[in-house]
């Protein structure tokens, strides 16, 4: 019967189109943005990578029912329309430039270049595949370029988190409630913020429920729009919150975490962060903590995986890096001006009493909550790493912002969510406090993306329509937002060297 019907999937294959996810977007970029002897020579060297990792022997198979793969289908699709990809629902703030982003890339010839020299400068790899697919089709059905661009947007992360979701079912036995289990982890997956908003309220005296909720539906501006924020100066974002705002950085980081994480040697490990590094820049500094933690985790073969690290497929990355700094070195938000630091320490003698106490709630309710759920894991080692860099974040800023904290992070609270989920997987060996413990985590942890979730129908609630995806829509033809732009992409050192 077709709900007993059975799909077979080889490991290997997951882990190709999983591999090619990250390679293809830089071989496009090489394609247009490199001249033809450099794309030659280095498109060679990424097709000798993936060859050799397509090539690598695993039996292993992934057996799982149809009926499942159609469930988890379905569940992806309402999760992506919901978070107004395609521009199907209400969007958050954050894709004005994302909408941008993708215009220009639809509607631009490749190099992206503006007036007076000025050029698309950021990490929009993400963008990449589906604007060139959206671009052939175009030119061979004369479509409307910007709906099909958003459908093909769309159906493109659909397939990128299910891919996603098969390499976290490789970590795991298949059953109904294993896979229940991940794909409630998955989306609901949080600190708990709700928590430490609450405490905030309260030691604030402004704390009235009933108000607030009517206060939230009916107005425009409320503290739970976006409850992340309710420590002022530091966040640690939901899987969905990273889906719903910054789903180009998002993905990619969690893809290659799981790549690095499945893989028990460090051959490719400097390949996937390279990958990722185009795709996200910020996640790419967390995965390096990911990868280093597998020294802890393997100890055993320590000259093994040295030897590893020395692989061609790391050294040759090197070439990549180059390409992709030059790159990013045009940007003109990492320039530095006067006494300015891309990097530096938060000013403490700055703070208040307030700041202390939130950062303290922040460091407890984001991170030290999850320690007792680390230690009960054969992955402790490995986690305990990431949980120390967590800890460090809140106190790095990038520029004067909080950017590099709430997106470097990804990778390290992806790990996390992997840890829960394998106790949830494991709950009845559990002790009874950790198990009232993960209980806390799953329940009200899910309030943060829940509130995300709300948004969208608020804001439909109070403007009368269910997508705002035209109004946001713009182009950074006529814009100097540093984040986005270089000044003059023939003057570049990146021009000089590679086009």
């Amino acid at each position: 019967m077709f709900k007993d019907k059975t799909i077979k999937i080889e490991h290997k294959t997951i882990d190709t189109i999983s591999l090619l996810l990250l390679e293809t977007p830089l071989l496009i970029f090489l394609f247009y943005w490199t001249n033809p002897y450099i794309f030659f020579i280095l498109t060679g060297i990424i097709l000798n990578f993936h060859y050799y990792q397509w090539k690598k022997e695993n039996g292993k198979i992934l057996e799982i029912k149809l009926l499942y793969i159609i469930v988890i289908i379905s569940i992806i699709l309402i999760w992506v329309f919901w978070s107004g990809i395609g521009g199907y629902f209400f969007q958050s703030s954050d894709h004005g430039a994302r909408n941008a982003i993708y215009n220009d890339l639809l509607h631009f010839e490749w190099p992206v270049i503006y007036e007076k020299g000025r050029y698309l400068n950021y990490y929009f790899g993400y963008w990449l595949l589906p604007a060139f697919i959206t671009k052939l089709i175009i030119k061979l059905f004369l479509w409307d370029i910007l709906k099909t661009g958003e459908f093909i947007l769309y159906v493109y992360t659909v397939i990128y988190i299910l891919i996603i979701v098969f390499q976290i079912l490789k970590r795991f036995t298949i059953t109904k409630r294993n896979i229940t289990i991940i794909i409630y982890s998955l989306i609901f997956f949080s600190g708990l913020d709700s928590c430490a908003l609450i405490i905030k309220l309260i030691l604030k005296g402004e704390f009235n429920i009933l108000n607030e909720l009517v206060n939230w539906w009916n107005y425009d501006e409320s503290i739970f729009n976006h409850i992340e924020w309710w420590a002022n100066h530091w966040q640690y974002s939901s899987n969905t919150t990273q889906l719903f705002w910054v789903f180009n950085q998002a993905l990619p980081a969690w893809l290659a975490t799981l790549i690095v994480l499945n893989r028990e040697d460090f051959k490719q490990d400097l390949y996937i962060g390279v990958l990722t590094l185009f795709l996200a820049p910020f996640p790419a500094c967390g995965l390096i903590i990911i990868s280093a933690g597998k020294f802890l985790l393997y100890k055993n073969s320590l000259k093994k995986q040295i030897y590893s690290i020395l692989s061609k497929e790391n050294i040759l990355s090197i070439l990549f890096l180059i390409v992709i700094c030059l790159f990013y070195i045009g940007n003109s938000r990492i320039k530095i001006e006067n006494e300015q630091k891309l990097f530096s320490i938060i000013s403490f003698h700055s703070f208040e009493v307030k700041d202390y106490i939130l950062l303290i709630l922040h460091l407890i309710f984001e991170i030290l909550l999850f320690i007792p759920i680390v230690k009960n894991s054969k992955h402790k080692k490995q986690t305990y790493l990431s949980v120390i860099y967590l800890l460090v974040l809140p106190f790095i800023n990038f520029k004067g912002s909080y950017d590099f904290q709430m997106r470097s992070s990804i990778p390290e609270l992806f790990l996390i969510m992997l840890i829960l989920i394998e106790q949830l997987i494991d709950f009845k060996n559990c002790s009874k406090n950790m198990k009232k413990l993960m209980l806390v985590i799953i329940i009200f942890g899910a309030i943060t993306p829940i509130v995300e979730f709300a948004r969208g129908i608020k804001y439909i609630h109070l403007y009368k329509k269910t997508s705002n995806f035209y109004e946001m829509l713009s182009s950074f033809s006529d814009s100097e937002d540093k984040n986005f732009i270089g000044k003059n992409f023939y003057e570049s050192e990146y021009y000089k060297i590679l086009k």
